[in-house]
């Protein structure tokens, strides 16, 4: 069998047989070897799929949740808003403003 797969694999001739040497004195090693590979190869699934469930469930929470048509926001932490701009937006005719996070206004007032 590990002929077979080293020889699909166009290994070379010399490390080919090396590495059969190897599997045939070793079984054992070489069954360790592969088995922390595949329970690796699992855990990388697992939390790649576990993520990608917990992004999916996440935005879907907060579509469900927002019944704005639009919304401001920054990217990233650092930055923000000037408070002026919802006094302009609250001006502006057609726009209502739901809420804000104020955080703009506690760190300069």
């Amino acid at each position: 069998m590990v002929d077979g797969v080293l020889a699909m694999q166009g290994a070379r001739p010399v490390a080919r047989a090396v590495a059969i040497a190897n599997a045939v004195r070793k079984p054992r090693r070489t069954a360790t070897t592969a088995s922390a590979l595949m329970i690796g190869l699992a855990l990388v699934a697992f939390f790649f799929i576990l993520g990608d469930s917990i992004k999916a469930s996440v935005s879907g929470s907060i579509e469900e949740g927002l019944r704005a048509d639009y919304v401001i926001s920054v990217d990233g932490f650092a930055g923000g808003f000037s408070p002026a701009l919802a006094e302009d937006l609250k001006a502006q005719w057609g726009i209502g403003l739901q809420g804000s996070s104020g955080a703009e206004e506690k760190r300069n007032g």
